[in-house]
């Protein structure tokens, strides 16, 4: 079973609607698939979450219902003759009994399926305490974070630690990140948010995002459009003289775009169209972002230039995209255009460090790539590859160079034998320069590795047991009730 068909069945997995057999190999691929794992535990999470959250209504309308059948069983008097409880039997039958159904029927409706909803005590102007309802009903997920996260129901009670990735944030909930600390949140509508550090934002619906201060990346599916805003609390104080208005300003975003949008200390609006297309709209005009074109927003100016580079300005997701594991195929796109960057510009060094702060994560997709047919035609950019795959390959690689060492490039066999060097300390009597000779004179070296690889492959055991194919985008699943 490939990501492609896992995902597709999740879902009925979760809800225990699945044929055995396509259940044990889904449960198969979900021990060695990182990706697909965290999605099936996002959506297992988000489902306990509705279900926690519709639990006092099914409660309230069960007593009810149950008080409903017990009052109408003592509503007919006593004594009565046989012929007047054989009527009302067959009045209940013919008529009493599915009114009862009904009326139960909407009973639940009623108190099942509205949003679930709470009251906190808060205290007005004047001092007064007062029952404020709050909508519990979850918008999003916390998926994914690598250190602390907090949040406030409405910003103004105190802000508590989120305990971990199992959380559900109701609507019109502020989120926080700490200095230096990352999070992605998934939305019910499908949409993904990414919080960089010291970033603050309110999540006002699964398709609305208010953006108080630092700076966030998101992406909606195809049919769901993506909005973000200021957050009212970005705007200026009369305390704050050196600061210019935060400007009026609203983005839109469908698939295949996403959006990064940031607000600066001095309040000005960074806005970039990381992939496709963004719609800004501003108190003046509307305006259309192509593709790695930056808006830049001050008070009532609005100034457009091509991004610096998408690619360089995004590179704090990265350690997000590596808590997916190594099959990511988010991760191994990105590889892949930092990849395509090198030696194109005066900033190769820059796309080059960014692949090695990857570290072994890097790999897979590099490897993928050497071995692809298409990188034959493109002898620069493979040959970047395998330097950094002979630098950075961890022992789960070594299956995968001893392959390389039949390479038709005399460059990618030394590269591959100095790696297998630094891993196994062996050379198979062949050192890694003795592989830049014609294929005949490594045959014998090729067949030492072969059979060395059958006594010990089971040492190095792969991360991914094959191919990673990339998985579709995913909205993501509200329970039945």
């Amino acid at each position: 079973m490939d990501c492609q068909q896992a995902q597709s069945v999740i879902g009925s997995w979760i809800d225990r609607e699945i044929e055995p057999g396509e259940g044990a190999a889904l449960e198969a691929h979900l021990s060695t698939c990182a990706s697909c794992h965290g999605i099936a535990e996002a959506i297992r999470a988000q489902d306990a979450s509705l279900r926690r959250a519709f639990q006092p209504g099914r409660e309230r309308a069960s007593r009810l219902a149950d008080r409903v059948v017990a009052n109408l069983a003592t509503a007919v008097p006593l004594p009565m003759t046989i012929e007047r409880s054989r009527a009302r039997n067959r009045a209940w039958s013919s008529w009493m009994l599915p009114l009862l159904t009904a009326a139960i029927g909407f009973l639940l409706a009623v108190f099942v399926l509205r949003p679930s909803k709470s009251t906190k005590v808060t205290v007005d102007e004047g001092g007064q305490p007062r029952n404020e309802v709050i909508d519990a009903t979850p918008v999003a997920q916390l998926v994914m974070a690598t250190g602390g996260v907090e949040f406030s129901v409405d910003r103004k009670g105190p802000w508590q630690p989120v305990p971990a990735t199992h959380f559900a944030c109701p609507s019109d909930a502020a989120i926080r990140t700490h200095e230096n600390v990352k999070c992605e949140l998934v939305t019910t509508d499908g949409c993904v948010l990414r919080m960089n550090g010291q970033t603050e934002i309110t999540l006002r619906s699964p398709r609305t995002i208010e953006l108080d201060r630092g700076q966030i990346w998101c992406r909606s599916p195809n049919d769901v459009l993506l909005e973000v805003r200021p957050s009212a609390n970005s705007t200026r104080t009369d305390n704050d003289e050196n600061r210019e208005p935060t400007p009026v300003w609203c983005c839109t975003t469908t698939a295949p775009s996403s959006l990064l949008a940031a607000i600066e200390r001095d309040g000005k609006v960074q806005v970039t169209a990381a992939g496709g297309e963004v719609s800004v709209a501003t108190r003046e005009a509307r305006h259309q972002l192509k593709r790695n074109e930056t808006a830049t927003i001050s008070g009532s100016r609005f100034e457009t230039r091509p991004s610096d580079d998408s690619l360089l300005s995004t590179s704090w997701i990265q350690p997000l995209l590596i808590g997916k594991g190594h099959a990511d195929a988010e991760l191994s796109q990105r590889v892949d255009d930092l990849l395509a960057q090198i030696g194109r510009t005066k900033m190769s060094m820059l796309y080059e460090d960014q692949i090695r702060s990857l570290g072994e994560y890097c790999v897979l997709p590099l490897v993928r790539y050497v071995e692809s047919p298409i990188s034959l035609s493109e002898a620069g950019r493979r040959q970047n590859a395998m330097r950094i795959i002979s630098d950075l390959a961890p022992p789960w690689a070594v299956g995968d160079l001893i392959e390389l060492l039949r390479d038709s490039d005399a460059e990618t066999r030394v590269l591959s034998a100095s790696a297998l060097q630094r891993l196994t300390g062996y050379t198979q009597g062949c050192p890694p320069e003795k592989w830049r000779a014609p294929a005949p004179e490594s045959e014998q070296a090729f067949a030492l590795w072969q059979r060395w690889w059958d006594e010990n492959g089971q040492r190095f055991p792969s991360p991914v047991p094959q191919s990673p194919k990339p998985p579709p985008m995913m909205k993501a699943r509200i329970p039945e009730r």
